[in-house]
């Protein structure tokens, strides 16, 4: 009888032990998918990150541009590079600077100094005058 119950609680033991193993072989499991969920989603926002600091560089790479390219369109467009020397830093300037009554005026735009304006291709003008 004791040679019975000694193997019915070296049984018992056995599966205690199995259930044990089991539970931390699953724990382990769950550990580790959770690890590699982990590491999935830091790959992730360093990939978004990645690309937002790209997309970045890339906007200011073209406001440059764009810059740069008013700045020469507005150099290539009027007839002396005399006129806009002054107005580097005005949104807008007549030419001539003090328009006279009855004479033709231009009013050219500086688009290098408005991110707005740097990068439209047309600009509408409303205006007035005083009789």
């Amino acid at each position: 009888l004791t040679a019975k119950k000694k193997a019915m609680e070296d049984a018992a033991a056995k599966k205690k032990a199995d259930e044990e193993a089991a539970a931390a072989a699953k724990a382990k499991k769950e550990a580790d998918a959770r690890a590699a969920a982990e590491a999935k989603e830091k790959q992730k926002q360093e990939m978004i990150a990645k690309a937002k600091a790209t997309a970045k560089e890339n906007r200011m790479r073209n406001h440059a541009e764009a810059v740069e390219k008013a700045k020469a369109s507005l150099a290539a467009y009027v007839e002396s590079p005399k006129l806009i020397m002054g107005h580097d830093n005005d949104l807008f300037f007549f030419v001539p600077e003090q328009p006279v009554a009855g004479t033709d005026v231009k009013i050219l735009f500086n688009r290098a100094i408005s991110s707005a304006l740097a990068t439209r291709p047309h600009i509408k003008l409303h205006m007035g005058y005083n009789q």
